[in-house]
């Protein structure tokens, strides 16, 4: 009987500890690990069972030094103070305080899978932080605030004098009825990213904030949306038949009660649309960064989907969006393909031969397109008992 092979897919993997013996019978192994946990002794029994290992950080620990794992937003400050050479990883956003430096210096290393905002006093001791997403960083004598502040009656009341803070996304001011010049008569500064009010009340406001914020003006006779939206009678109902779109705006389906009470759309992002929609949204005069026309029926997100003649009646047929498995019935025409079908981003498609080049013709990023025959050897193959393959956040060897 063959020998097996080991394939370890994890987060963080833990060497420290390994058993040779338990591992002796494999032929190969590979470890896949974001952070691979070792000592002396494993790293020469890891040598010596001849494992490939590929992590993007390897950390040479003894057993005994603490592991600290994190779901969700984390908050290290100085009061807390760490067993000297603690690792921490943070699945989540991370926020360090003004005057922890001692705190993080204190971990041997710190990984965050997400954004991590601190003080400018703390980026020199940020040497043993990997940090996956964004570094905000602000001056030690703003106060940090959540990442996205709508200006209004009550934050300006509660504004200090010559108060400084820092916003690590987005300030708006989108309320008419709000003063600004009250929170310029205390003379209050802003460090964010990007700034959105009416045009008309840029000029007023421009003292608050620095040269490295993006000031976005909304039209003076729009509302403000500030998000993505979708396009229906209820958005209307609350912002009006003038609408600046800080986002995306999702036009699919039936807007017929939406569409004609319109006067006015601007929007920053991206309108997805079906292709009679997206007509009515050109006859508007609607402004855009992008139009993208989709099939009235729309499959996203999902692992598989079959194509049927039936389906392909719909109006405009039928768009695939990040799918696992696209599979067509072989009774569908080449021309039906070509015509009533799209697929974006799709990791198989299972089709006929006849029907092969039809599909690569109307779909996009497409790992393989293969016959049912084809499909079921790929399938057999990861089915393969000569494989074991480990699929964790964590493994413990």
């Amino acid at each position: 009987m063959g020998k097996k092979r080991l394939e370890i897919n994890c987060a963080k993997c833990d060497a420290r500890n390994i058993n040779e013996e338990s591992y002796a019978g494999y032929d190969a192994i590979e470890i896949n690990a974001a952070i691979m946990l070792i000592d002396d002794r494993s790293r020469a029994v890891l040598s010596r069972l001849g494992a490939e290992i590929n992590a993007a950080k390897t950390l040479s620990t003894k057993d005994d030094v603490p592991v600290v794992e994190i779901s969700g937003p984390h908050k290290i400050t100085a009061s807390a103070l760490p067993k000297k050479g603690t690792v921490l990883t943070v699945n989540g956003g991370v926020e360090i305080e003004k005057g922890a430096n001692r705190a993080v210096e204190a971990y041997s290393y710190i990984d965050v899978n997400g954004n991590l905002e601190c003080p400018e006093s703390i980026v020199s001791s940020l040497a043993n932080v990997n940090v996956n997403g964004c570094i905000g960083t602000y001056p030690d004598d703003y106060i940090k605030l959540h990442s996205k502040l709508a200006i209004d009656d009550m934050f300006i009341a509660r504004a200090a004098q010559n108060g400084k803070y820092y916003v690590g996304g987005t300030v708006s001011l989108t309320d008419r009825a709000v003063d600004a010049s009250r929170l310029i008569e205390k003379n209050v500064k802003f460090k964010t990213k990007r700034f959105i009010t009416h045009e008309d009340r840029v000029d007023e406001c421009l003292e608050m904030f620095g040269f490295d914020t993006e000031i976005i003006p909304a039209p003076s006779d729009c509302a403000i949306v500030g998000g993505s939206a979708k396009l229906n009678p209820d958005l209307i109902d609350e912002y009006g038949a003038r609408l600046f779109v800080f986002g995306n705006l999702d036009a699919r389906g039936n807007i017929a009660d939406a569409l004609p009470r319109l006067e006015k759309l601007v929007v920053t992002g991206k309108i997805t649309a079906t292709r009679k929609n997206a007509a009515a949204i050109r006859d508007l005069g609607a402004k855009y960064k992008k139009l993208e026309i989709v099939k009235e029926m729309t499959f996203t997100n999902t692992g598989c989907v079959r194509v049927t003649n039936e389906m392909l009646c719909a109006p405009d047929g039928v768009t695939v969006q990040n799918c696992g498995v696209l599979t067509i019935d072989p009774d569908v025409s080449a021309e039906d393909i070509k015509n009533l079908l799209e697929g974006v981003n799709v990791r198989h498609i299972v089709c006929s031969k006849a029907q092969a080049a039809a599909v690569r013709s109307v779909c996009k990023n497409v790992g393989a397109v293969m016959t049912p025959e084809e499909y079921e050897e790929c399938k057999n193959a990861k089915n393969d008992n000569s494989i074991v393959e480990i699929n964790t956040a964590e493994y413990v060897m």
